[in-house]
């Protein structure tokens, strides 16, 4: 695949959106974007875009594919999209960009009106999820039970309840965690993340909140795969003076155009007011 350098910045991001003719010979394996799209756009396509409709209720993981000619493509996972919606010969499709590379889709029958197989609720949705802490081969309970060189002992990540974004949500994906477990030193990220959106992470990542304080963090993953933020969340938790299960944070992904960045929002907890007697 050819390079993927940024484009000049012509087209704001919410405001850029593209439409096709869906023609069964040319479209039904892969779909080009058209090539003004992606000079104007403002940001980098990346490998993995997001398909959606306007609720969000189902999506489609779409490899984005770049050809010697430098044309990109939809291509794994755009069959799924066209044999789920049945496309024919003639439908208009508008692709509209929703934050975070990914792209809502409306279909339009060759009657002229909108396919009425999308809903038209555009609330947030939130899935609570109750994460139990990870259950460790014997290997890694024997080795967190031993003292480091620091004589300090090693420490499994330890998990919490959250809320976490679906499709509905307008926002980059996010999740609040209360800190209900003793989560001093790291911090799941729940895997709804990635199985939902389009979330990238890197190594080394920085977290920061609305008034430019930053926080350097390593993401770490465990043998089953789970990822977590670990070294660095908890000077973020001494510097916040976090009191669990009080306080909860926002985390957020994407919102500020890099994958190294972590967008975060310390929710204070505001005790109930004492009802004063007569």
């Amino acid at each position: 695949m050819g390079k993927r350098g940024r484009r000049k910045k012509i087209v704001s991001s919410e405001d850029a959106e593209f439409f096709k003719v869906f023609l069964p010979d040319l479209h039904s394996q892969q779909l080009m974007i058209p090539p003004d799209f992606i000079t104007y756009f403002s940001r980098t396509i990346r490998e993995r875009v997001i398909l959606k409709d306007a609720t969000g209720g189902k999506i489609w993981h779409v490899s984005v594919d770049q050809n010697r000619d430098g044309e990109f493509f939809l291509k794994n996972g755009w069959p799924s999209f066209v044999s789920h919606h049945r496309l024919t010969l003639g439908e208009f499709l508008v692709f509209k960009y929703d934050k975070c590379y990914s792209f809502l889709v409306k279909i339009y029958g060759i009657n002229g009106c909108k396919r009425d197989v999308f809903a038209a609720n555009h609330d947030i949705i939130t899935a609570r999820v109750k994460v139990e802490e990870e259950n460790y081969a014997e290997e890694e309970i024997n080795a967190a039970k031993q003292q480091t060189n620091s004589g300090k002992r090693a420490r499994p990540p330890r998990y919490t309840e959250t809320e976490v974004s679906l499709e509905n949500s307008s926002e980059c994906p996010f999740f609040i965690s209360n800190l209900t477990r003793p989560s001093q030193y790291n911090l799941l990220i729940p895997g709804l993340l990635f199985k939902r959106h389009n979330v990238h992470t890197e190594p080394e990542m920085v977290m920061r909140d609305a008034k430019g304080n930053e926080w350097d963090v390593q993401i770490g993953t465990s043998k089953d795969g789970r990822v977590y933020i670990g070294k660095g969340f908890s000077q973020f938790r001494v510097d916040n003076k976090l009191v669990p299960p009080k306080d909860r944070c926002k985390f957020t992904f994407g919102a500020e155009n890099s994958s190294r960045i972590i967008r975060v929002e310390v929710l204070r907890h505001v005790p109930p007011r004492k009802k004063s007697r007569c």
